[in-house]
């Protein structure tokens, strides 16, 4: 990252570099739409009515088992019965059960990570 200087003051540097940009980006997505929309993700249709949307999943890198497994972790037992899955921007996913009373989680389940 900081070429072939690998010295502890070329490590502190880059860091602050990384960390000041960060801060600076964080603040101008705030002001200007168009800034959010290229930097933050959007949440996204997994499954529907109990259909998996297949090129959603293929998008986000994600294959039916893991979806399943996630499905599994919120107590539904199949996709019939899920009335959406959605991955939110922070990686968790979000499920609505058909016909069933909806439960709060107090943490994200799982944060999946993206290849």
């Amino acid at each position: 990252m900081v070429g072939p200087d690998t010295s502890l003051t070329g490590g502190v540097l880059a860091a602050v570099v990384l960390l000041a940009l960060n801060s600076v980006v964080a603040r101008l997505r705030l002001r200007w739409s168009r800034l959010r929309r290229l930097v933050e993700a959007s949440p996204t249709l997994l499954v529907l009515r109990g259909e998996v949307l297949a090129d959603h999943l293929r998008r986000e890198g994600l294959d039916q088992e893991t979806l399943e497994a996630t499905l599994r972790e919120h107590g539904v037992a199949e996709l019939r019965d899920v009335e959406m899955a959605v991955l939110e921007i922070d990686g968790s996913i979000s499920v609505v059960p058909i016909g069933v009373e909806t439960r709060h989680v107090r943490r994200p389940v799982k944060y999946l990570k993206h290849a």
